[in-house]
């Protein structure tokens, strides 16, 4: 049987949109035999090798805010101390990366060589939570000596851990870039993720076509950090989903049969 890889990106809350992606991947009956993810996409990548269901996801992501009051912090670089969410997400990952069901491969950045690591064995929370510490607004995160922060920053789409394990890749790039009227992102918070969308995707868009199907959403009009339009996010990239992974796409791309 031909091996299925499947690249999930950053996005910060328009990761969501990944959880669409899977609800579709599930509706059509296509597994998934090995994930690779980055920031947003390694923390769903790693719900989901553990067996989550899309809608457990979901709500997951709607009831742990991004931004908690009780992991401010004023001792580390960032806004909010990521380690205090390691708690938050004790109940829906394991503790090892070999307690998962698929494999999965974790993006972070090494912060004092500016290196890209793939984590994917022992020890799964610290590197999930490495790879979503954004900077400025999360901690870096030390494992072992080393300070880590988001993966996204050096590689938003990390085709390179698996690609040569699989026979078929298959990707979903949360952090859309379709054109927005700038009203809509007026605020300095959404100017800021708004250009770092249009870096990562300028960095990663080459790579899509290295997959046998690959699906960018059209979120544009969010923010990586609008906490209170999660539903709106996966509800607008739900239809897509539906719209874009049809069977015909799938079988054109010898994903189906």
């Amino acid at each position: 049987m031909p091996k299925t890889g499947l690249i999930l990106s950053g996005g910060g809350v328009k990761g969501v949109a990944h959880i669409a992606f899977l609800h579709r991947l599930n509706e059509l009956g296509i597994k998934v035999d090995i994930i690779s993810g980055a920031s947003a996409g390694a923390m769903i990548g790693a719900q989901y090798a553990a067996g989550l269901s899309t809608k457990e996801m979901l709500q997951f992501f709607k009831k742990n805010s991004l931004f908690d009051f009780f992991a401010l912090t004023y001792y580390k670089p960032g806004l909010f101390d990521i380690e205090k969410y390691e708690q938050s997400i004790a109940s829906v990952i394991p503790k090892k990366f070999e307690e998962l069901n698929i494999p999965l491969t974790v993006t972070a950045v090494d912060l004092e060589k500016g290196e890209i690591v793939y984590f994917n064995e022992g020890e799964l929370r610290k590197p999930v939570l490495a790879s979503c510490a954004i900077p400025l607004f999360f901690s870096p995160l030390n494992i072992d000596g080393k300070v880590y922060v988001d993966g996204g920053v050096m590689n938003n789409y990390p085709i390179e851990p698996i690609k040569d394990d699989c026979d078929i890749l298959i990707g979903s790039y949360a952090p859309g870039i379709k054109a927005v009227k700038f009203r809509s992102i007026n605020y300095s918070l959404q100017v800021a993720s708004r250009s770092q969308n249009l870096l990562t995707y300028a960095s990663s868009s080459h790579k899509f076509c290295a997959t046998n199907f690959n699906i960018t959403f059209s979120n544009g009009q969010f923010s990586a950090f609008d906490t209170n339009y999660i539903d709106d996010i996966f509800k607008l990239a739900l239809e897509q989903a539906e719209e874009e992974m049809t069977e015909a796409s799938f079988k054109k791309c010898g994903i189906l049969s």
